[in-house]
């Protein structure tokens, strides 16, 4: 389930490394940290929508134009409202889709595609042949139905667990004292580029890259006192995917180590911390972090999010 970019540029993500996903339509994070309670809504515009025309071939079409398209289709838009102390917050806005994706080839996954699209081929030959009034129209075409979701499930399994994938997102946030919407100034903003590879169902690694724009009360190299400092982070994270049995579900555990570089002391720092996460139920992930966060006196961070993502798209498959 997708973080959000702007919980992300503001350091109070559960991770700031974050594993490729497709978008939802909706979803919705909570975050119950130890400095308050935070909460972020993503909205993927074109998913909102149903798309009929939109058939799993087009989705995957590999032509230049639909690689675009793709680009456009998977944005989603957020928004992000975190607490800086008691009487001031932080609100971000952010913007994330996926460049591109290279999809895993699961030998299980392509014997299963081969009988249903064989299952599917021989039972629309067969509902052709017939008219409504001939016995047996309904169950031929029932079966049709039947395999033809059984392919789309196959088909949607493969995209969305690619073997590679890049995504850019970017985020632009305002900080309000003593809550005042008038009062609002620039707090920071950044863009970055995140790669999720994925050999193995079971094993990713992630690479992330972002430079960002930071408030700061430190000085330069020669002593001048300065509001802003320009930082790059760079970013691993490696995890494994636990079955657990009897569930049908993984439980996801991950470390992540962050550098980030910057001219200024207050602002430079690194993050390493253990990631869990682990789906609930359908569309209800629970995330949990703890470590070291960025700052001079190496703060501890612990931090429990939950994500809900609904109207989850599915590419129909024809």
């Amino acid at each position: 389930m997708p973080i959000s970019p702007g919980i992300a540029l503001l350091d109070k993500a559960p991770t700031n490394i974050e594993r490729a996903s497709t978008p939802h339509a909706l979803g919705v994070t909570l975050l119950n940290g130890l400095q308050g309670k935070d909460f972020a809504l993503a909205v993927a515009p074109y998913w909102l929508f149903n798309h009929p025309g939109l058939t799993y071939a087009k989705y995957r079409d590999a032509t230049f134009a639909n690689r675009v398209a793709q680009i456009v289709r998977d944005v989603d838009v957020s928004g992000a409202v975190v607490s800086a102390t008691d009487s001031t917050s932080n609100a971000a806005v952010g913007l994330r889709t996926n460049l591109f994706r290279i999809a895993r080839k699961d030998p299980l996954n392509a014997t299963l595609r081969k009988k249903y699209e064989a299952k599917v081929d021989f039972w629309a030959l067969e509902v052709a042949g017939m008219t409504a009034a001939d016995p047996g129209f309904n169950a031929a075409k029932d079966s049709a139905t039947h395999y033809g979701d059984k392919l789309q499930q196959v088909l949607v399994a493969e995209y969305n667990e690619p073997a590679f994938q890049v995504s850019l997102a970017g985020a632009y946030a305002y900080q309000y004292p003593d809550r005042d919407l008038r009062a609002r100034k620039s707090e920071r903003y950044g863009a970055w580029l995140t790669a999720d590879w994925r050999p193995k169902r079971y094993f990713e690694a992630l690479l992330v890259a972002r430079w960002q724009h930071l408030p700061t009360a430190g000085t330069t190299a020669q002593g001048e006192a300065k509001s802003t400092a320009d930082a790059v982070d760079l970013g691993f994270r490696g995890g494994f995917n636990i079955p657990l049995p009897g569930l049908q579900r993984d439980w996801y555990l991950s470390l992540e180590y962050l550098r980030r570089f910057a001219d200024d002391k207050a602002v430079a720092g690194k993050r390493v911390a253990f990631v869990t996460e682990a789906e609930v139920t359908d569309g209800i992930y629970l995330t949990g972090t703890f470590g070291e966060d960025f700052g001079p006196k190496h703060p501890v961070v612990a931090l429990l999010g939950i994500n809900f993502g609904f109207a989850t798209q599915s590419q129909q498959a024809r």
